[in-house]
C-alpha cells in the first residue's frame, strides 16, 4: 500500500520499507522488496544492498523477489551486483536460478565479462529444463557473435540432448 501512496524516493517510505526488509514474516519481506523496487531511483545504493541481503533469505519466493528488485534497480554494469548473482546461479530452488540467469544479464548490460559467460555455460548443464533455456536465451545476449568457448558449450549441450 505504501507503494501506491508514496512518491518516488521519499526518505520516510524508503525507511519504513528497509526495515521492513528484515521483517520475521516473508509476505512483509516481499511486499517490502516490491515497495521498494517501485519507489527506488535506479543505482539507490541503500535499496540494492537490502535487495542483495535478502537473496540468502530462507524463503525462495523472497530470494526471487529481491532478485526482480535488483533488476529493477541496479545500475546496468554494476559488477558487484554481477558477482552477487553469480553466487545465485546455484541456488537450490530452480526458479531461483532461473530468475538469477534473467536478472543477471539484465544488470550485465552490454558488458561481456567472462566470468559471467563462464558461469552461463556452465548452467546449460543444469538438472532444470529452464534454467538450461534462461541459460541460452542469457548466453545469445550476452555473448559476442562467434565467441568460441560459448559455442564449444552450446554445441556439447545439444550433442548430450541428442544421446
Amino acid at each position: 500500500a505504501l507503494a501506491a501512496v508514496a512518491e518516488v524516493g521519499s526518505t520516510a517510505a524508503m525507511a519504513a520499507l528497509r526495515v521492513s526488509v528484515d521483517d520475521p514474516d516473508a509476505s512483509l519481506r516481499r511486499a517490502a522488496l516490491e515497495a521498494l523496487a517501485k519507489l527506488s531511483q535506479r543505482g539507490d545504493p541503500c535499496t540494492v544492498a537490502a535487495a542483495r541481503g535478502r537473496l540468502r533469505d530462507e524463503e525462495e519466493r523472497t530470494r526471487r523477489v529481491a532478485l526482480q528488485c535488483l533488476a529493477q534497480v541496479a545500475e546496468p554494469g554494476d559488477l558487484a551486483v554481477v558477482e552477487t548473482l553469480l553466487g545465485c546461479f546455484g541456488d537450490a530452488d530452480a526458479d531461483t536460478r532461473r530468475v538469477a540467469i534473467e536478472t543477471c544479464v539484465h544488470v550485465l548490460g552490454p558488458s561481456k565479462e567472462r566470468c559471467v559467460l563462464t558461469a552461463l555455460c556452465a548452467r546449460l548443464l543444469d538438472s532444470d529444463e529452464h534454467v538450461r533455456s534462461a541459460a541460452l536465451d542469457a548466453l545469445a545476449q550476452a555473448a559476442e557473435r562467434g565467441d568460441a568457448d560459448v559455442v564449444a558449450a552450446v554445441i556439447a549441450r545439444a550433442e548430450d540432448s541428442v544421446d
